[in-house]
């Protein structure tokens, strides 16, 4: 019977430990747990769930690529909006050294309007035009695989995980942090570069994902790229037809 009590303890006792990692104490404040606690906190999250299916959202994605010292930025941005009705607007400007873009499609209907460098529209065959069909993994719940999962690189990465919290767009949310580190065969023959990647995971208290951070660096030499993607409901959303059609 003693067994059985002390195990009951343990147990409680490292129940009480977990939640603890889930809301750490303050604001801002991060603490490194293990990579078990990190896979026990990420097997639940998802993107927007499917409830949000038929409501005005919107999707944002950033890219920033550092190519080196001395070298301008190069950026990405990606807008992706419904409204409840079912139309849609996708919108992506590209400015780097080394292209200069704009291109926009709105779906309303059966039909799909496209515009490139805010010239004239044009009407497009949807069926035939897959940037203007919405895409359906926003609503597809999105979870982690068992501990482990995430040691895909080279046997000789080393990873750090990490939980936090952060205030976003006024709510407070957990931040889970994954950092490796890792050395990779370089172009040339014999040489290597050290590549830090990390991940940081902004999430609700049901589990929802609200904000993605994606960071790899070049540790040699300091080149790079930034991806941000955010999920949103916007009930002013409201999308039409544009008024002039080449």
């Amino acid at each position: 019977m003693r067994p059985l009590i002390i195990l009951t303890i343990l147990m409680w006792a490292l129940g009480i430990a977990e939640a603890q990692v889930e809301r750490p104490g303050g604001v801002g404040a991060e603490q490194t747990v293990s990579v078990h606690m990190f896979d026990r906190g990420m097997q639940g999250f998802s993107r927007p769930p499917a409830e949000w299916q038929g409501k005005a959202r919107r999707i944002t994605k950033s890219i920033v690529s550092n190519y080196g010292e001395g070298k301008p930025l190069g950026r990405v941005s990606e807008i992706r909006e419904f409204d409840t009705v079912g139309s849609s607007r996708h919108l992506t400007i590209v400015d780097s050294p080394y292209q200069k873009s704009e291109q926009e499609s709105i779906s309303v209907g059966h039909d799909t309007f496209v515009r490139w460098n805010r010239g004239a529209w044009q009407r497009k065959d949807r069926e035939h035009y897959g940037l203007a069909i919405p895409p359906a993994a926003p609503f597809e719940t999105t979870r982690t695989g068992p501990p482990g999962t995430f040691r895909f690189l080279r046997p000789e990465a080393t990873f750090e995980f990490k939980v936090g919290t952060a205030v976003f767009k006024g709510e407070v949310l957990l931040i889970y942090v994954r950092t490796i580190f890792s050395s990779n065969p370089g172009k040339e023959p014999g040489t290597v570069f050290e590549l830090e990647q990390t991940n940081r995971y902004w999430l609700a208290d049901s589990g929802r994902l609200v904000k993605l951070e994606d960071v790899q660096i070049n540790r040699k030499t300091g080149a790079g790229t930034q991806s941000i993607q955010e999920w949103e409901l916007d009930p002013s959303i409201r999308i039409e037809a544009p008024a002039y059609v080449k």
